[in-house]
């Protein structure tokens, strides 16, 4: 996952640094989905990532994004979850929101038929 993390960043033109506080790229320590993980979103806005990159580097490592880091990448940049590695995500925003949509509007044809 090293070389896959380290093509995406020279892919999107961002160094290491946003990983600063997690790994050190001279270290021998190879940068891993933990450190990803860990790093606090401060350091991926510090150094203008996106939501889209983020989750593209994280899907591209094969690396799941726990309830907690994507908790904050919704607090962070909003909008909703791209792809995700191993169903993280959730892709039924769209059935649901749709499902929210056709009871609204049940509700309102039921509303009109009271009052008229």
């Amino acid at each position: 996952r090293h070389d896959i993390i380290l093509a995406t960043l020279e892919e999107f033109g961002k160094g290491t640094q946003a990983f600063q506080s997690r790994w050190r790229e001279n270290s021998g320590e190879f940068l891993t989905g933990d450190v990803l993980l860990k790093t606090p979103m401060f350091w991926f806005m510090k150094y203008q990532w996106s939501r889209q990159q983020i989750e593209e580097m994280f899907y591209k490592a094969q690396i799941e994004i726990d309830p907690t880091f994507d908790q904050a990448l919704q607090q962070t940049f909003g909008g909703s979850p791209g792809p995700r590695w191993k169903g993280g995500g959730d892709q039924n925003i769209n059935n649901n929101t749709q499902k929210w949509k056709q009871r609204h509007t049940q509700n309102v044809i039921k509303w009109k038929a009271s009052k008229a």
